[in-house]
C-alpha cells in the first residue's frame, strides 16, 4: 500500500472521530499523537500484503480520453461492476475499466 493511501486512510479515521480543530498546542500534540497511532496500525495491517487501487477519477479520465460522458452516478456503477465482475487471472486493468465504460454507454 502507498503511503498517500495510508495517509488517506488515517485522515479518514480521524474525521470520524470527529476532531475539533485544536485550540492550543496541548490539544494539537495529543491530535497528532492519536494520529501516528492509528497511522502506525493501519500500516501494520497492510506490511505484508500488496493492493493496487482504483479511484472514481481514474474511471472518470478514462471516460473522458474515450470521448464519453459518464454521470457520477455511472462512474460510480462502472467501478463497482469492475470489483465484482473482473477476472482474477486477468485482474484489473485499463482495458477491464474501458470496457465497464463501453457496457454502461449501451
Amino acid at each position: 500500500m502507498y503511503e498517500h493511501h495510508i495517509n488517506e486512510m488515517t485522515e479518514a479515521v480521524m474525521g470520524a472521530f470527529e476532531y475539533a480543530a485544536p485550540v492550543n498546542e496541548d490539544e494539537k500534540k495529543v491530535q497528532d499523537e492519536e494520529r501516528e497511532k492509528i497511522r502506525k496500525g493501519i500500516a501494520s495491517c497492510w506490511e505484508d500484503k500488496i493492493a493496487v487501487s482504483w479511484s472514481l477519477e481514474d474511471v472518470s479520465s478514462l471516460a473522458e480520453s474515450m470521448g464519453v460522458t459518464l454521470t457520477e452516478d455511472e462512474v460510480a456503477e462502472v467501478l463497482h461492476r469492475v470489483l465484482h465482475k473482473f477476472d482474477a487471472n486477468d485482474g484489473i486493468n485499463w482495458n477491464v475499466i474501458e470496457r465497464e465504460i463501453e457496457w454502461i454507454k449501451l
